[in-house]
């Protein structure tokens, strides 16, 4: 099977899980954004949506102690749990909802905020609670009907006054908590095959490297430029979101 494995695809999957690594190690967010489009097309898609979701994982695993370190971890298991229970009601909005009809909201919803906030918008105070679960009941339910729960955390922690460092450690925590239900998950389902695993080990170094190289890069960028790098992140979320074509 090895053999098999070594060509063109593995070598391109290489390159995109590398820019993938290189942008989730800079700001702990955003390497799923360019693995699932870019593996779908280098890999059938029952084989690259288990991929992106076992590299995920890794790169969660990768960034951990950096999350750990440095998040509120208490706000961030409260965010967790409420997205967790939200995400049943993404998923029956997926079955309920025609998906064109849900996409365009999914868009337009991230985007609205996303240019308020970019016009000068700001909530007042610190993360409230009342504003940590809905924010987490809006990434659970995005999460389920999607497969997005990153921007409503984001666009959260970038309208008030969190740090970049700060901002950055809670998203990986996060992340780490979300891959830790959705790979067994997956697992159970049978979508983790013997096969995929062996891909994923075959990337592993890339990854390291990727990660590696972002978290260098991170130290380096100023607050303005961190949140340039998420706001062009969300909205790239929210077009290629969009049920055109």
């Amino acid at each position: 099977m090895l053999a098999e494995l070594l060509t063109w695809h593995l070598a391109a999957a290489a390159a995109v899980v590398t820019l993938a690594a290189v942008v989730r190690g800079f700001s702990g967010f955003g390497s799923a954004l360019i693995l699932t489009p870019a593996l779908s097309t280098i890999y059938q898609p029952e084989q690259a949506v288990p991929l992106v979701i076992v590299v995920e994982a890794v790169l969660s695993v990768q960034m951990l102690p950096l999350g750990w370190k440095g998040a509120e971890r208490r706000e961030v298991a409260f965010l967790s749990i409420m997205a967790v229970v939200a995400i049943p009601l993404g998923t029956w909005a997926l079955i309920a909802i025609d998906p064109a009809t849900m996409r365009w909201a999914i868009s337009v919803g991230i985007l609205v905020f996303l240019v308020a906030l970019l016009a000068g918008w700001r909530r007042k105070g610190q993360p409230s609670r009342l504003g940590i679960a809905a924010t987490g009941l809006v990434a659970g339910a995005l999460n389920g009907a999607a497969g997005i729960p990153g921007p409503p955390i984001l666009l959260y922690y970038l309208g008030g006054g969190t740090t970049a460092k700060q901002l950055r450690a809670n998203v990986i925590l996060f992340f780490f908590v979300l891959d830790c239900i959705t790979l067994p998950w997956m697992a159970i389902q049978g979508l983790i095959t013997q096969e995929i695993l062996l891909i994923a080990a075959l990337l592993l170094p890339t990854a390291i490297l990727g990660v590696v190289l972002g978290v260098r890069l991170f130290p380096l960028a100023s607050e303005r430029l961190f949140r340039l790098v998420a706001f062009g992140i969300i909205g790239a979320v929210a077009l290629v979101s969009l049920p055109i074509g």
